[in-house]
């Protein structure tokens, strides 16, 4: 009577074979290429074949509740199998009789396949009735690739929520950006002023004191008269030119701060109407505004001449205002 060690040996004897039969390729076995027309094994290809549609539901089948006496038949049937497969693998048409060893091969073969057949019929009904460990891990593979898809699910909902913050916390830094810059361009715009107010007076008060002074001189020649009124133009010229470039300064930096305070102005809005509507072209149409507002030139009444957006300008402006929405977008629908 066996054993349990007796089935174990049988059990991993019967693995070891089956591993093995999953790699041959039964067509191959036909060897016609590697000997002759005269001389293969072509004939027991098709038997070789159906003994082998016998044997595969063997290759991973848990066969730990066979009995002893059917792992055994079951043992014998692959083994002797598996001598065929390596006979005719290792078979030379050198040596005396190649054609009658090649018959004797493939008589043996075909007379092989009654017994095979009745080897493995009875145990091929008991696994039948029984999931093959292939269903197993297809249906494990199944329920992983549902858990997957559920986390790929979760974190595709997460990364458009980080995309939203992202977008939000950089709405909020760059209108913290633009509060910085407008500081600064007002601070140096007062420094400008200054400059311009001390410049003036000293220019008024230059003119002043030289239209005074024109009674008290007395030029003895014209030479004298033309170097001394050279001198005060050229004076009067450099203090002009200097008031002119304080002013263009102060009046240049006054458009920035008003520019930049206008930015931050618009982009500490956003947030609240974009949350506000659930409409997504309204949305669109707050984010293309929201761009425009960041990179247009808008005239404050400080520059000289209006200042208007060119064609690159623009453009850009219109791609920047269109790709975050399609982002937005996509990011929805992955999550979706």
């Amino acid at each position: 009577m066996a054993n349990q060690q007796d089935r174990d040996n049988y059990i991993g004897q019967i693995q070891t074979i089956a591993n093995d039969l999953k790699d041959v390729d039964v067509s191959a076995l036909g060897r016609r290429d590697d000997l002759s027309e005269s001389i293969n094994f072509e004939i027991a290809v098709p038997t070789l074949k159906n003994m082998f549609d016998f044997a595969i539901p063997f290759f991973d089948a848990d066969v730990s509740r066979i009995c002893a006496d059917n792992l055994k038949h079951i043992f014998e049937a692959l083994n002797d199998l598996n001598s065929y497969v390596i006979t005719i693998q290792n078979y030379q048409i050198d040596g005396e009789k190649p054609k009658e060893r090649c018959e004797t091969i493939i008589n043996d073969i075909l007379n092989f396949y009654d017994v095979l057949m009745k080897k493995l019929s009875y145990p091929l009904l008991i696994i039948s009735s029984q999931p093959l460990e292939r269903d197993k891990e297809l249906e494990a593979a199944k329920a992983a690739r549902v858990e997957a898809e559920s986390t790929v699910s979760e974190i595709q909902g997460i990364l458009v929520e980080v995309k939203e913050l992202s977008a939000s916390a950089g709405v909020s830094a760059n209108a913290k950006v633009f509060k910085s810059q407008s500081d600064l361009h007002r601070n140096l715009s007062y420094a400008w002023f200054a400059a311009t107010a001390l410049v003036f007076g000293g220019t008024l008060l230059f003119a002043v004191i030289n239209y005074l002074s024109i009674e008290k001189y007395n030029p003895k020649t014209p030479g004298e008269a033309i170097h001394y009124i050279s001198a005060k133009l050229i004076m009067l010229s450099i203090m002009m030119f200097a008031l002119a470039w304080c002013s263009k300064n102060h009046k240049s930096h006054k458009h920035n701060q008003t520019l930049n305070k206008h930015r931050a102005s618009a982009l500490d809005t956003f947030q609240t109407f974009y949350n506000g509507s659930s409409d997504v072209e309204v949305k669109d149409t707050i984010l293309l505004q929201a761009a425009n507002t960041a990179f247009a030139n808008r005239s404050t009444g400080y520059e000289s001449t209006p200042e208007t957006d060119n064609k690159s300008n623009s453009q850009f402006i219109e791609i920047v205002g269109k790709s975050v929405p399609q982002v937005l977008k996509s990011g929805q629908h992955t999550s979706s």
